[in-house]
């Protein structure tokens, strides 16, 4: 199955319909980056009410502690927005520091 075929997961349609929470605990590999990325994305860009559009973060902000996970998470980011044709309507900018110096 690719991803163009794949439905998601009950918790991803509330979030889509409800918003984000300010904390989502979901297991490895049950979509976590998908659940926080895509209904932001069809809630600031595609909602049919105009005020949930509005309301929506305009910033969607991931901190991850491993340089390998910001790597991926950004490709996957910037595939997504690129198949949905919004590479110009929406920027995927990456930060990374260094650790703590010893």
């Amino acid at each position: 199955m690719n991803d163009v075929d794949a439905r998601p997961y009950p918790y991803q349609e509330r979030l889509a319909a409800e918003g984000l929470p300010e904390l989502l605990r979901v297991p490895t590999g049950a979509g976590k980056t998908a659940a926080g990325v895509l209904p932001w994305l069809w809630r600031r860009l595609e909602h049919p009410d105009a005020a949930v559009r509005a309301g929506e973060a305009q910033w969607l902000v991931f901190v991850l502690p491993l340089r390998s996970l910001v790597e991926q998470t950004a490709a996957v980011v910037r595939e997504w927005t690129a198949n949905a044709g919004l590479a110009g309507a929406v920027g995927v900018h990456v930060f990374m520091g260094r650790g703590p110096q010893r």
